[in-house]
């Protein structure tokens, strides 16, 4: 009987504990705080400080390696002369694009030649007249092209 009433008087403790932080609870997060709140008063005109401000800084990196332990070793400014590099006048051949000539697609004896080119790894056919870029085909035959690439002509040997 004497563990039955202690038994119940502890539980009767524990319900009363977790009522009591329940409505503590429910108490703190209810309406009447914000009026609460409201009430203390908060300053309107907020005006921040001014400050001077600082212009330049400078970092120390003389400090002592946190690893090591050891201050850094200066190091030695080494003069050094500088060396004036002539310039070589602009060579427009190393800007001409790799261009093969494959041969003729039409017949040979078509009035409209139409030819197949490899401009820079990618397959072109074109006829007379007609660019591709910077490239424009002028003529043409079974051996050799004849093409223009910046008011440069240029003649392109068939390859086997």
């Amino acid at each position: 009987m004497q563990k039955k009433k202690r038994t119940q008087l502890l539980l009767l403790a524990v319900v009363l504990i977790y009522g009591a932080i329940i409505i503590r609870f429910f108490i703190l997060t209810g309406d009447e705080n914000e009026v609460i709140v409201s009430e203390i008063g908060v300053e309107k005109d907020f005006s921040p400080k001014e400050y001077a401000s600082q212009k330049e800084f400078t970092i120390s990196t003389n400090y002592r390696d946190p690893f090591l332990g050891k201050f850094p070793k200066t190091k030695k400014v080494i003069s050094t002369k500088v060396e004036v590099v002539k310039k070589t006048p602009f060579n427009e051949s190393v800007l001409v694009p790799q261009i093969v000539y494959q041969g003729i697609v039409s017949a040979v004896n078509a009035s409209k030649k139409v030819y197949a080119l490899l401009i820079d790894g990618r397959s072109f056919v074109l006829s007379e007249g007609e660019a591709v870029g910077d490239i424009t085909v002028i003529s043409g035959n079974e051996t050799a092209i004849t093409v223009k690439h910046l008011d440069k002509k240029i003649e392109i040997q068939l390859t086997k």
